[in-house]
């Protein structure tokens, strides 16, 4: 998936010519435009060539593996917005909560010291 892809990234490259040897690459390009018949975005990458054994129009299959990042979400119910930051009110026990400031990701809230298992006080 495209949206994956990011300039300056690393890539595998397998080439029909050197079966069993990976040459690594980098992004310099993607195409900001996607081609209407083939609904495929172009992306260009720069492999070093110190031999000279790469060549114009070589066959090969790019690998592209982007490390995900797993984070914990809150619903966005439970972000109070409060002195000028967002936090989260944070289960420490039976009717005990803790204040814990957050950062607000694209759908996701993440903080420092948020663990799996935590619960907010809108029962997260």
């Amino acid at each position: 998936m495209i949206r994956f892809v990011a300039l300056g990234e690393s890539m595998q490259t397998e080439l029909a010519a050197y079966p069993g040897e990976t040459f690594a690459a980098r992004v310099v390009r993607i195409a900001d435009t996607v081609e209407p018949k083939t609904r495929t975005i172009k992306v260009q990458a720069a492999l070093p060539n110190p031999d000279g054994r790469l060549r114009p129009e070589m066959f090969g299959r790019v690998r592209h593996s982007r490390a995900t990042t797993s984070m914990p979400a809150v619903p966005q119910s439970a972000v109070l917005h409060r002195d000028g930051g967002d936090v989260v009110l944070v289960e420490r026990g039976p009717g005990r909560f803790e204040v814990r400031a957050v950062r607000i990701g694209r759908a996701a809230a993440s903080g420092s010291g948020w663990r799996r298992g935590r619960r907010s006080a809108s029962g997260w």
